[in-house]
């Protein structure tokens, strides 16, 4: 993550971008305990880029445009994962540094991922991305493995973030990064993965348990991630968290249906029993086969 280089009366840290080999320092501050609110020191002329519904509050010098994110395909990449089709411009048209904020929609955390540290590239869960400065472009990326997707409570489709900028995301609870050394894996309860680096290997971990599965409420799978790179977690998920605050409402818990796990776990048996079944069959039939032709 963006790491503070510089301490200034409006921000504790300060990103340094660069613009056609001129560096621009751009002056950040997340403030709040849980549902946190970024500020931004625009220099003048510099612009961020942010999701529609985002802005807190602004300076009357900043000036807003909206357009699609990209050509029709990305921006329809950016609603495979949770985004919208539209993107808000907040540009600077004043002659010194103004000021522009960003809020959370829910209980969550804002995490700065200056990409060109990061390797230029990360992936992270639907809905994670929040606001970004200067080269980042969202768009959307299959998981490798099917039962990840179905059963790791991530989705089939993930955000992948790719550029040289700074983009900021979204965690829920208190988010935990873990710098994974080669060959190093950490399990990790489904739905509370937030980020990870594409060096980062993403599978699926049978927890080898039914009994816990159905009485234990942790699940039969869990995300496997193997190093190296970095991967953000999450304690609260959103999904957790509704269902706390709401026990009726018709949400999985931490994004996993176990009846589901059960199901392919039943299928799988069936159809290993279907073929077992059908293999037996074809040797009795020979059998019969050799003994009548002996008869004859």
């Amino acid at each position: 993550m963006a790491q503070a280089s510089v301490a200034t009366p409006f921000a504790p840290f300060v990103y340094n971008r660069w613009d056609g080999g001129e560096e621009t320092p751009l002056e950040f501050h997340i403030v709040g305990g849980e549902a946190q609110v970024l500020q931004v020191l625009l220099p003048p002329g510099q612009d961020i880029q942010a999701e529609p519904g985002a802005l807190f509050y602004m300076n009357s010098r900043i000036s807003v445009k909206t357009k699609a994110g990209g050509s029709i395909i990305s921006a329809l990449s950016r609603i495979l994962t949770g985004e919208s089709y539209f993107v808000n411009t907040y540009t600077n048209e004043g002659t010194r540094p103004e000021y522009v904020a960003f809020a959370t929609h829910m209980i969550n955390r804002i995490l700065p991922l200056d990409l060109n540290t990061l390797g230029g590239e990360m992936y992270c869960q639907q809905d994670s991305y929040f606001c970004s400065v200067g080269d980042v472009r969202v768009t959307s990326k299959m998981v490798k493995s099917f039962s990840a997707g179905f059963f790791g409570g991530e989705g089939m489709v993930l955000q992948k973030l790719e550029g040289k900028g700074l983009c900021f995301i979204t965690a829920g609870g208190t988010p935990v990064q873990k710098k994974l050394a080669r060959g190093e894996t950490v399990y990790v309860d489904a739905g509370c993965l937030v980020a990870f680096q594409s060096t980062v290997s993403y599978n699926l971990q049978y927890t080898g348990s039914v009994k816990s599965a159905i009485f234990g409420g942790e699940g039969i799978f869990m995300q496997k991630l193997t190093g190296p790179g970095i991967v953000i977690l999450e304690s609260l998920p959103k999904e957790r968290l509704i269902a706390t605050m709401n026990p009726q409402a018709k949400v999985r818990k931490n994004r996993q249906n176990t009846c589901g796990g059960l199901i392919a776990i039943a299928a799988v048996l069936i159809t290993v029993f279907v073929l077992v079944a059908a293999l037996l069959d074809m040797d009795v039939r020979v059998v019969h086969e050799g003994l009548r032709h002996l008869e004859l």
